[in-house]
């Protein structure tokens, strides 16, 4: 019998693989939502030309079709001291459930991000600590220690940019796919 390294995670897969039909109000709403999460539904629909009932059902809609998540607060951790961005390539040993390394994995409070990747190692972990010697503490005390963890590769950001027109590039070429055209 073969091994599937990967089975039983497929259930954390939300599965959504079809986009979702969107017109241009909709990303007209999407683009002033990632600007500010916080406009007030009378300054949406000033801005799109459309009632405050219209716009609260289209973003009703667009919170139940899973285009939006969540209305969320953006903290900048380095103000509070978690200055220290690193990513964690992690292996997992063979015949060890994934799932249960995966769900160890988040509970961990420096954990922001965990990926299933492709190539040599099973999950790509993005970590925030306060510096290097808690980055150690973290590895030594809280992830070296996961049952089933085999192996891992820490890399350390010496610099991060984020890219704060990510919505506004992308609601672009979505509408550009949408009216190839121009």
């Amino acid at each position: 019998m073969s091994e599937r390294p990967l089975q039983g995670l497929a259930a954390r897969f939300n599965g959504k693989t079809e986009p979702v039909d969107v017109d241009a109000v909709d990303l007209e709403l999407l683009r002033a939502l990632a600007e500010d999460s916080r406009s007030s539904l009378k300054s949406l629909a000033q801005h799109v030309g459309l009632s405050s009932p219209a716009v609260s059902e289209r973003i009703s809609r667009l919170s139940a079709k899973g285009v939006i998540r969540k209305f969320s607060l953006d903290i900048d951790w380095s103000t509070l001291g978690y200055s220290t961005c690193s990513y964690i390539s992690l292996s997992v040993k063979s015949g060890v459930d994934r799932n249960l390394v995966f769900g160890a994995l988040l509970e961990l409070p420096s954990v922001e991000e965990i990926s299933i990747v492709t190539g040599g190692r099973d999950f790509l972990v993005k970590l925030r600590t306060a510096g290097f010697d808690d980055l150690r503490r973290v590895l030594a005390e809280e992830l070296w220690i996961i049952e089933g963890v085999e192996t891992t590769e820490t890399q350390m950001a010496i610099y991060l940019q984020e890219v704060n027109d990510v919505a506004e590039r992308r609601i672009e070429a979505i509408k550009g796919k949408k009216n190839p055209n121009g």
